[in-house]
């Protein structure tokens, strides 16, 4: 309760009395009770507060309070920096470009202002802040200043990076072991689509963010083929030409990250909204194809996903596997070849004398254990030698080339054609009876007179006609 007292006075001024108001502050005084109590936790709320520097500016960007936390961060005391400006804490380049002004003003116009940035210690050491501002007005809206809150992140970036890099070794340990992984099983493949398999069992672990292609080029060269392909995968044509490709056309990897119509690839066209690049698979100088491989696929109709760029280390790998498959598809077409050339007369195209030799010998054996019968046809020209004087060698190689096709055409799956040598031949006929032989020699006779070629025919009318079959 308080109380007022009050002198009464008559009209001559001499006293009659005094009056008593009583008021009941019991209210007010809680109120102010409670004020002070919410100032007094506030206060020490902000002291204890040890990790963050929370301290409030006036309307002109002059420090008005200091926490501990301010104290332990910035590293000044309370009164040597209350009544400076907060641009102490910033670095002179950002002074310089009004940066703290620029602060202040968009927190006054926006209400909150927050950024990460450098700011200086009064020792003159750098760290890095997670800065907030915000405004603060009075009831009836008018400034009062700022709040301002500071934390160093300087640690705890410095332990995101660690850790981003320590993902990034394990992915790069990760993409070297199964590349390691995939080369040893290309080199260990009998084909290429045994090669192509393999390649795409390995392809989305070695992108498996991404989506891509493996085009081959065609044994005529004029076009490019998809043989495997991993992920969300239309990106483009099946089958296009190689003029359709820019890392064909240049020879070197072409990479999309903002893709534009003038640079890229004919054969994406419908895929223009992706970054992507395509990697030429080489051997030796020799072009064998190209390694494609996007980033995301179109986004939905509606949506405004961005383009996300494959990253260099992503590029460092498609090169990495496209050198893997080159080289081991070239060493599978060498192989090929090899073995082709080992087992195939390369003039005639038919099984040369070793093959001949190591065939027979599995035929007879077989043969005496199924008890069924073999057939055997031996061929050759009259007078070859004579027509190889006569009309020269070339002329000669023709007519082999002829007799060697007609063969071709006149056997079944399993018999076998060898050239034996010169103009010799030999057809191995599996479990056929000797009637049988001589009506297929008879027919072969037959079809060597109707040969194509006008050599051949010209050889058919001369003297070194072909007699026959023994």
């Amino acid at each position: 309760m308080a109380s007022r007292w009050t002198l009464q006075r008559d009209e001559t001024g001499s006293p009659v009395g005094w009056l008593q108001i009583n008021s009941d502050v019991t209210g007010e005084r809680r109120t102010e009770e409670e004020l002070r109590e919410s100032e007094e936790g506030l206060r020490l709320l902000v002291d204890g507060v040890k990790d963050h520097a929370i301290f409030r500016l006036d309307p002109r960007g002059q420090v008005v309070t200091w926490n501990p936390g301010a104290n332990r961060i910035k590293g000044y005391l309370k009164e040597e920096i209350v009544g400076k400006h907060f641009s102490v804490f910033y670095p002179p380049e950002d002074i310089a470009s009004g940066k703290p002004e620029e602060a202040l003003r968009i927190a006054a116009q926006e209400g909150r202002y927050e950024e990460e940035g450098w700011r200086v210690r009064k020792d003159g050491s750098r760290f890095l802040a997670h800065v907030v501002i915000t405004a603060l007005r009075d009831e009836a809206g008018h400034p009062r200043g700022f709040a301002k809150v500071t934390g160093d992140i300087t640690e705890r970036r410095a332990a995101e990076k660690a850790r981003q890099e320590a993902q990034a070794l394990q992915q790069r340990t990760t993409e070297i072991t199964l590349l390691s992984q995939l080369g040893a099983l290309l080199h260990a493949c009998l084909t290429t689509d045994e090669a192509f398999k393999v390649f795409g069992q390995f392809a989305p672990r070695l992108f498996p963010t991404e989506s891509g292609a493996l085009y081959i080029l065609s044994p005529s060269r004029n076009t490019l083929e998809s043989a495997s392909a991993w992920g969300d995968f239309p990106a483009g044509e099946q089958v296009f030409a190689p003029d359709d490709c820019w890392a064909l056309r240049s020879g070197r990897m072409h990479c999309v990250d903002e893709p534009t119509p003038a640079i890229v690839c004919p054969h994406l066209s419908a895929w223009s909204a992706v970054a992507h690049l395509c990697v030429p698979m080489t051997a030796q100088g020799d072009i064998l194809g190209i390694l494609h491989v996007h980033s995301n696929p179109v986004s939905p109709a509606g949506t405004n996903e961005g383009i996300r760029a494959l990253p260099a280390e992503k590029r460092q790998l498609a090169t990495a596997v496209a050198e893997q498959v080159g080289l081991a598809l070239a060493n599978l077409k060498l192989r090929e070849t090899l073995r082709v050339l080992s087992v195939r007369d390369p003039l005639t195209g038919l099984y040369n004398r070793r093959f001949m030799q190591e065939s027979l010998e599995r035929e007879l054996r077989r043969s005496a254990r199924s008890s069924r019968p073999l057939g055997g046809i031996l061929l050759d020209i009259d007078h070859f030698k004579q027509f190889n004087d006569s009309y020269g060698h070339e002329a000669g190689d023709i007519v082999l080339r002829e007799l060697g096709g007609l063969l071709q055409s006149q056997i079944r799956g399993e018999d076998v054609a060898c050239r034996v040598g010169g103009e010799e031949f030999l057809l191995i006929l599996p479990e056929t009876s000797l009637d049988v032989t001589r009506q297929r020699a008879e027919k072969l006779r037959e079809a060597s007179k109707r040969g194509k070629h006008p050599i051949w025919r010209a050889a058919a009318r001369s003297d070194y006609a072909f007699h026959g079959c023994r």
